[in-house]
């Protein structure tokens, strides 16, 4: 049972329940994640925020699931892993850019922000900031959802210890 339970939409305010409804039409439902958010409606709208900004990057979509996947098993959030490995199922694998900027998000967790040359690699600035904005965005959902020991409403899958 989650720590911080999702929000009984019969008590969400209007705005919240306009927020919810706007996951709802971009995802095609409306994960256990925004509806323990909507406790919060600040929290809530800083993510549905951040996941509009980032689909804007310069990383296309399947780099930033990779990141939200290698970011979701280093912090070890078994929600976000269970939910980017089935959202993302049809992305396909990365190539050498994501795998250079998976290599980027992980020196960014590990390190708590201090990295060096090689883990920018050859990576354009604009593909360096928004790679630490997908990865904070990650780590943003994934100490939500550790703390609120969200529950998993997608396939689960175990990160590996």
């Amino acid at each position: 049972m989650s720590r911080i339970p999702t929000l009984d939409s019969a008590s969400a305010s209007a705005s919240v329940t306009q927020s919810l409804d706007a996951v709802q039409k971009m995802l095609g439902a409306t994960p256990n994640m925004f509806k323990v958010m909507a406790q919060a409606p600040v929290t809530l709208d800083a993510a549905i925020a951040l996941f509009g900004t980032t689909s804007r990057s310069v990383l296309n979509a399947k780099t930033r699931n990779a990141v939200a996947l290698a970011v979701a098993q280093a912090n070890g959030c078994d929600y976000c892993l269970s939910a980017h490995t089935y959202l993302g199922k049809d992305l396909g694998a990365g190539d050498a850019k994501t795998q250079a900027v998976v290599k980027l998000a992980l020196a960014l967790v590990k390190g708590h922000g201090d990295v060096t040359a090689d883990d920018l690699g050859t990576l354009s600035h604009a593909e360096v900031l928004d790679t630490i904005t997908v990865t904070v965005l990650n780590i943003f959902t994934n100490y939500v959802n550790k703390v609120a020991e969200t529950d998993i409403d997608f396939p689960v899958v175990r990160t590996q210890k």
